[in-house]
């Protein structure tokens, strides 16, 4: 009786179950032949490599298909970080925010309107006070009490301005604590919950704690006006305000960004300028951003965040922010509006190696 036929091997070339020579399944001599049948570990390399394409493809239509959901789930703070793209996603999230802010004006603003009335009572009803008062600017308000909290106004004459309130949760000597009482759905990106208070020769003032080191660069830039991250409780009128001739008083984590003297340095390398979309109309303006290294470093007490400008430059090329400090040297980065019809060359070039900046900025815009 026949015994059932057991083949040596595997063929080398297309794996079918074979002995020395040739081949039934694809012709193939084979002088020897594969102990491993190589089609089941093909299957497996197949496998793996789908598993792989998968992943790949999976990856974006989870990116893209996110983005096309911000509407319900992401925060407007996110929807201000696109909205520096291109294209459609920008137009996208500038609507998803006017949206949201109209829903803001309709619903929180009545509310702050009457929470206003309530703390301009309540101060009139405190008299002197050390913290209470209405702190104004050329563009905004903040109205704070101990016991009626705060408003923030921006643009307070204009008649669609908008109002943030809020209760205040404490007061320290040097900043203000506040709950905001709006909504979450609507999750503006401009709420703050703490403010730095100021003292500024005889004006109290009120900063807000994401503008502390804007506040401190337009100081050390010497403007005739006052900065606009301020808010001070005054008797003046806001247009009208004589700044100090010494320093303000800030906490001590923000003492460094105050300068006895101006910083002055000079360009020594300019890198690559790179064009930005502006996200706004009209479409064909752009910002150009131009990175550049300057000879002045930590030992000047120059801080990452602080502003140079080109003291009586006559091009308006804005200023250079402070990005990277080294010992000696420091990375800063301009970035200034290109309107249509400019010569681009002659914009990029203005910032070049030799030109001079300083903290202070001479001639103002």
């Amino acid at each position: 009786m026949d015994s059932a036929y057991t083949p040596a091997g595997y063929c080398t070339r297309c794996g079918y179950p074979t002995g020395i020579g040739v081949c039934s399944e694809c012709g193939k001599h084979n002088e020897c032949v594969h102990r491993l049948n190589l089609r089941g570990r093909r299957r497996r390399l197949y496998r793996r490599v789908l598993a792989l394409l998968a992943v790949a493809a999976l990856v974006p239509g989870l990116w893209f298909g996110g983005r096309y959901a911000i509407h319900e789930y992401w925060p407007a703070w996110h929807l201000r970080r696109i909205a520096d793209g291109r294209g459609r996603w920008s137009d996208a999230a500038q609507e998803i925010i006017r949206a949201r802010w109209s829903r803001w004006w309709q619903i929180e603003r009545p509310k702050g309107v009457e929470r206003r009335a309530r703390i301009v009572a309540e101060i009139e009803r405190l008299g002197e006070h050390e913290w209470a008062g209405v702190y104004s600017h050329t563009f905004g308000r903040i109205s704070l009490a101990p016991h009626n909290g705060y408003t923030w106004e921006i643009a307070p004459l204009a008649p669609f301005g908008i109002m943030m309130h809020g209760d205040v949760v404490r007061a320290t000597e040097d900043r203000i604590i506040v709950k905001p009482s709006a909504d979450p759905a609507l999750n503006p990106s401009e709420i703050d919950t703490e403010f730095i208070r100021v003292r500024w020769g005889d004006m109290q003032c009120v900063v807000r704690v994401g503008d502390m080191i804007e506040f401190c660069n337009e100081v050390n830039a010497g403007r005739s006006y006052p900065p606009i991250a301020l808010h001070a409780r005054s008797a003046v009128h806001p247009l009208n305000w004589n700044l100090p001739s010494t320093l303000p008083k800030v906490p001590a984590d923000y003492q460094k960004y105050l300068l006895q003297e101006p910083i002055k340095g000079e360009i020594v390398h300019v890198g690559k300028p790179v064009r930005v979309p502006t996200g706004r109309s009209p479409k064909g303006n752009y910002f150009i951003r131009v990175p550049a290294t300057i000879n002045v470093g930590s030992r000047t007490g120059i801080q990452i965040g602080m502003k140079l400008y080109a003291p009586f430059h006559r091009r308006r090329i804005g200023y250079a922010r402070v990005k990277s400090v080294q010992t000696e040297s420091s990375g800063v980065l301009f970035q200034y509006l290109f309107d249509q019809g400019e010569d681009y060359n002659q914009r990029v070039n203005a910032v070049k190696v030799g030109l001079k900046l300083s903290t202070r900025q001479e001639t103002g815009f």
